[in-house]
């Protein structure tokens, strides 16, 4: 300003050199203003374009970016033979969603790991395990997992989905470019 804030106005403190490309100027709740770096938003889809047909237990491969729906900000995840990759650290949810039916048997259940690994997918460990009682043939079923991951170092953590079918007995997950039936949601939620 030109002149003193009357009791009716707030001073604030300029920094004395300019910000960054794209960053953008914080407070301190105290009248001192300084650049800081824009928060890191992601949000990311991917579904199964076309029905698989199952016997054993495999990691789920096909995945393809839903871009018709939602774009992700910022930088994307990134996929191979059903590998996922974190583009950078930070709290993330992590949500998949898979639909399904027997084909041609009875048997008791089926199931869904998403699983993760911290050593750039030497080893899984299981994040999240959903079944469901798919007991009778052509039963349809659903099998959702949904989980906060905290990924500390985006060179070396991966996520995936495994089937679990310890029945050995065939099913089918749905796929469709269309209709969302079997996804994978990845939204970041802040920084570690």
């Amino acid at each position: 300003p030109t002149s003193a804030p009357t009791s009716s106005e707030v001073a604030f403190k300029l920094p004395t050199s300019d910000g960054s490309a794209g960053q953008v100027l914080t407070t301190d709740g105290s009248g001192n203003l300084s650049w800081v770096t824009q928060p890191f938003n992601m949000f990311d889809e991917f579904l199964l374009p076309s029905s698989l047909d199952i016997d054993t237990d495999v990691v789920l491969t096909g995945w393809t970016r839903i871009t018709n729906q939602f774009e992700a900000e910022g930088s994307n995840m990134t996929v191979s033979s059903g590998i996922f990759t974190f583009p950078v650290t930070g709290k993330y949810l992590v949500y998949s969603h898979l639909t399904g039916k027997r084909l041609n048997h009875d048997s008791s259940y089926v199931g869904q790991i998403v699983r993760i690994s911290t050593d750039s997918g030497s080893n899984f460990t299981n994040l999240g395990v959903s079944y469901t009682n798919a007991d009778s043939s052509g039963a349809h079923f659903q099998t959702t997992v949904s989980r906060i991951v905290d990924v500390t170092n985006a060179s070396t953590f991966r996520i995936s989905v495994q089937t679990d079918n310890p029945s050995g007995r065939p099913f089918r997950y749905f796929g469709s470019t269309g209709t969302v039936n079997c996804n994978i949601q990845f939204m970041r939620l802040g920084d570690t």
